[in-house]
């Protein structure tokens, strides 16, 4: 403040904020005296080459990356069809009782799973199980929620039924 009064007074500023070095009012201590400056007129053709030559490369281990990524989608197809397959045989060899989810492959992702759940659960409350016992269900039985995250709770149920009867 007395720095401000005394140049509203004087008309003038003091001498120390004047830098001898003309860096400017901070550089000193941000480091900026260090940096070299970029020389506009300095040509880049060595890093244009540079990149040029290293295109194909990169368009290579980019192709690789795709088909190792479309490779890897295929196994997890046959993956989950072999499982399916494995399951199925499994339940009509030892007459096994599957959960639904295994059986009909519920995801909990389309309007048809979302369908078979919503019915699965006025099923459940014409049976008269509660709330909270139709998601402890849906959780043991390993159906994914609608939107694929967490778990299924009692008010879920609940706001599904109140829905299903409108």
């Amino acid at each position: 403040m007395d720095d401000f009064l005394y140049n509203l007074r004087t008309g003038r500023t003091k001498q120390q904020y004047n830098k001898p070095n003309n860096r400017g009012s901070n550089d000193w201590r941000n480091g900026n005296h260090k940096k070299k400056s970029y020389d506009g007129n300095r040509s880049d053709n060595a890093s244009e080459t540079q990149i040029a030559g290293a295109l194909p490369e990169i368009k290579t281990l980019l192709e690789s990356l795709v088909t190792t990524g479309n490779r890897r989608i295929e196994i997890e197809e046959r993956k989950t069809v072999a499982l399916e397959s494995i399951a199925v045989s499994l339940k009509n060899f030892n007459g096994l009782n599957l959960p639904a989810s295994v059986e009909g492959g519920l995801t909990g992702k389309s309007s048809n799973d979302k369908g078979k759940i919503v019915q699965m659960v006025k099923a459940l409350r014409k049976k008269g199980e509660t709330y909270d016992q139709i998601a402890n269900f849906l959780e043991k039985e390993n159906i994914p929620t609608f939107s694929g995250r967490g778990k299924w709770h009692a008010q879920t149920i609940h706001k599904i039924c109140r829905e299903a009867e409108k």
